[in-house]
């Protein structure tokens, strides 16, 4: 009796899923019109002009905000569920298959006018894995925090992990794992990132 009665519950979220899932999906300008309208009724916050691609994702939509002029290419995955936040700025730039997630108590900022490369990823929280008892996968979710400052440049397939703090206007060379902070006006590249050289 209980899961009929949760059934209608069940199904509206289905037939709200389903929904997105087709405007995500959708190509050419309707695509682009449709996914605005639709995520500035469901995000926690949309500025105008957003230009998105087709095929992202999202979850947690109520802990999104974007700001305006943000243009977000295809494949790209948007997660700030499980009480996270995460906050795009104006004129940001995410190419195809970014990843970002503030999911699990997470907070994960972009600045205004950041490029974040191909295939990058940037997530705020981790696993716990004290427990030799438990697979990590079964262990808690730990919430950090990843601020990219404003127009910073990040390269194709970095990884920037919790807890770190890129300055404004650095550069992240591709193929880099950062696991400190990033002074403002300094190139890093390697495994783990070092400081190169500062900008000009």
């Amino acid at each position: 009796m209980r899961l009929v009665l949760k059934l209608p519950f069940y199904l509206a979220e289905d037939v709200v899923d389903f929904f997105e899932a087709a405007i995500l999906l959708m190509p050419g300008h309707l695509g682009f019109f449709l996914r605005r309208v639709w995520l500035s009724l469901r995000l926690g916050g949309l500025g105008a002009a957003l230009r998105m691609e087709p095929g992202c994702a999202l979850k947690g939509h109520r802990n999104i905000r974007i700001g305006r002029e943000v243009h977000i290419m295809q494949d790209a995955i948007l997660h700030a569920h499980e009480g996270g936040r995460l906050e795009i700025a104006e004129g940001a730039v995410f190419n195809a298959r970014v990843s970002v997630s503030a999911a699990h108590g997470g907070v994960l900022t972009i600045g205004e006018n950041a490029m974040i490369g191909t295939g990058t990823v940037m997530h705020a929280t981790g696993h716990r894995y004290d427990s030799r008892e438990r697979p990590i996968k079964d262990q808690e979710r730990t919430g950090g925090e990843i601020h990219v400052g404003a127009d910073v440049w990040i390269g194709v397939g970095c990884v920037v992990l919790p807890n770190v703090r890129i300055g404004d206007h650095a550069i992240v060379g591709a193929g880099a794992v950062v696991t400190r902070d990033v002074a403002p006006w300094s190139i890093v590249g390697g495994v783990p990132a070092r400081e190169i050289k500062k900008r000009p």
